[in-house]
């Protein structure tokens, strides 16, 4: 995940990917607001309510609601910059990094909804960064199969869907291999950037190793297929 470090934080090519990123972003956020999320992908695209520091679920909509990324940024802003200074006195505390990697997500993710300038857009790619920052940091002292999820899903708000397709594909094939969240994730993604024949594998694989329901993912995944399917036969 290093390699990917240079991937974050630049600004300039966030601003050139401009309405086009988000776009992709709205979409995504969309499909996932369809269905009842698993818990590893709501915290992307809903407020961070994982720590008594982060900003409650009120808060986060009414900022959001307020259609400023400023008026977002001053709801995450106090509550980061707390879990920032737990993490300096205990920069290994698996709790803190993860809290701080679903806050930034979600702030990420409220500001890129209001952002209407390039200038906007850049800066909630950064905070997508800080996010990838911190679940990587989470994923070098312990393995995860949801932070792994997270991570991808920061690249990808990031505009890197390329890189987070590739990270969920190698964890699928290792680790994650009986993960349904993931799949889910991974059809997502597919659907998002137009890959529909691969989406409706990936919601099969979900759907196929969560029969129960335990994760929500089989929900999610048939949700999709019908709609994949409908869409095929509407076309």
């Amino acid at each position: 995940m290093a390699a990917r470090g240079s991937r974050r934080g630049e600004a300039g090519s966030a601003a050139s990917r401009g309405i086009g990123t988000k776009v992709m972003i709205c979409v995504l956020a969309a499909l996932m607001a369809a269905s009842l999320l698993v818990p590893s992908l709501a915290s992307i695209f809903s407020s961070a309510s994982s720590s008594d520091a982060a900003p409650s679920e009120g808060a986060a909509s009414a900022a959001a609601g307020q259609g400023t990324v400023a008026a977002v940024d001053a709801t995450y802003e106090d509550a980061v910059a707390e879990l920032e200074a737990d993490l300096e006195e205990s920069p290994d505390d698996l709790a803190t990094l993860l809290n701080l990697g679903d806050a930034c997500s979600a702030w990420a993710y409220n500001a890129s909804e209001a952002a209407t300038t390039d200038d906007e857009l850049a800066h909630a790619s950064e905070l997508y960064g800080r996010a990838a920052g911190y679940y990587e940091r989470y994923l070098a002292l312990k393995d995860s199969d949801a932070v792994v999820v997270s991570h991808a899903t920061a690249l990808f708000g990031q505009g890197d869907a390329e890189g987070a397709i590739a990270e969920l594909e190698q964890r699928a094939q290792g680790e994650g291999a009986d993960y349904p969240p993931l799949f889910v994730t991974l059809g997502l993604l597919y659907e998002t950037v137009g890959d529909a024949g691969r989406a409706e594998e990936a919601y099969s694989r979900a759907a196929e190793l969560d029969p129960d329901d335990e994760y929500g993912a089989r929900t999610t995944a048939e949700e999709r297929l019908s709609a994949l399917s409908g869409g095929a036969s509407a076309g």
